[in-house]
């Protein structure tokens, strides 16, 4: 299996490198091979490897660690938002109700469902006309959430997003489309190299690789 420190790529400036290898080494959420199902429904994708964000929110210090570089990167950016916009997952809601706390800004969360997809309405908070969002996830794999999900829904409630940030964000074409959109409103603390393949096209599928439900992973933290 590669090296954790070889397989990601540390992509904010100003994340110390000590606190990156830290996290790695400490939890091991990174899981270089192996074949999983995410979200775990009929539609789900096909990923080669994943990453855990389970093991990282049981430690205090590390929730602080990364909400903190994230905090850095709005002020630097003098980001202008009135809300920060999550799927209400509960190891998500430790940053954001972190960076919320810390700025005093208000939090909306969107519908986080156990098969690990999202729903289609607010579950907390509200979105006002007008008001200006900061989209958030703490893993952005995909990128289906801040790409795509959360935008949509604030844009629905007439809300207008600047800004975008996830801690692990992912390698696929959605990912770099939502660089693209919010240039340096954009943030990330890594990059992780997981494969996503459709299952029709999974090469993983091909060579009879079992398929595991990501929840599985679960099970052994």
């Amino acid at each position: 299996m590669e090296k954790l420190d070889q397989a990601v790529n540390l992509i904010s400036p100003t994340f110390k490198k000590e606190n990156f290898e830290e996290i790695l080494k400490r939890v091991k959420p990174l899981r270089t091979d192996g074949h999983y199902l995410y979200p775990t429904d009929e539609r789900g994708n096909h990923l080669q490897g994943f990453f855990l964000l389970d093991p990282i929110v049981k430690h205090p210090d590390l929730v602080e660690l990364i909400s903190e570089d994230i905090l850095k990167w709005i002020k630097s950016r003098a980001i202008d938002f009135d809300i920060i916009f999550a799927p209400a997952q509960t190891g998500v809601k430790k940053f954001t109700d972190y960076i919320s706390s810390k700025l005093r800004k208000k939090s909306a969360y969107l519908e986080y469902l156990p098969s690990g997809r999202f729903g289609d309405k607010l579950v907390e908070g509200e979105i006002r006309p007008d008001d200006k969002i900061l989209v958030f996830n703490a893993v952005a794999v995909q990128g289906g959430c801040i790409g795509n999900k959360l935008p949509k829904l604030a844009e629905n409630f007439k809300g207008k997003v600047v800004a975008a940030a996830t801690f692990a964000k992912g390698i696929t074409p959605l990912i770099q489309e939502t660089e693209k959109k919010y240039k340096d409103n954009f943030y990330a603390t890594i990059q992780i190299p997981v494969q996503v393949y459709s299952p029709d096209t999974c090469p993983l599928c091909q060579k009879e690789v079992e398929l595991v439900p990501w929840t599985k992973l679960l099970e052994k933290i």
